[in-house]
């Protein structure tokens, strides 16, 4: 009985951080920014994008790019976006008319700085059929 629970808590020692490091490689780990999302509101005619980061972050650099997918499977830029913001959070807004015929993709640029010269930069996007 006492090799079966020594073999146990061996292998769950063994199992946690194997486990841990997969995790942290799943999810993306940014140091100052938050949550970043960008979405197309077709109904609507809007695209939008919202940026959350540490209460450090004094400015940040918003580019919120529209693209229209073309003919041959590359995307033309066709509105944009492009901010100063000087807090730690901001929302956006834009506006163009969809053709349903078309698909598009919506990308957010953040860099966020911080007052002891840290800086972080991600991107993220999302495609929309």
């Amino acid at each position: 009985m006492k090799k079966r629970l020594i073999a146990l808590i061996a292998a769950i020692i063994i199992a946690v951080p194997v486990f841990a490091t997969t995790a942290s490689r799943v999810q993306p780990r940014w140091t100052l920014i938050g949550t970043a999302t960008a979405v197309c509101g077709i109904s609507d005619n809007t695209y939008a994008a919202r940026v959350t980061a540490s209460p450090d972050v004094y400015k940040m650099d918003i580019d919120v790019i529209l693209y229209e997918k073309g003919l041959f499977t590359s995307y033309t830029e066709v509105s944009s976006i492009h901010k100063t913001v000087y807090n730690y959070y901001h929302t956006t807004e834009g506006t163009y008319t969809y053709s349903t015929s078309k698909d598009y993709k919506v990308e957010l640029t953040v860099t966020a700085y911080t007052q002891s010269g840290q800086t972080e930069t991600i991107t993220v996007s999302n495609e929309y059929t």
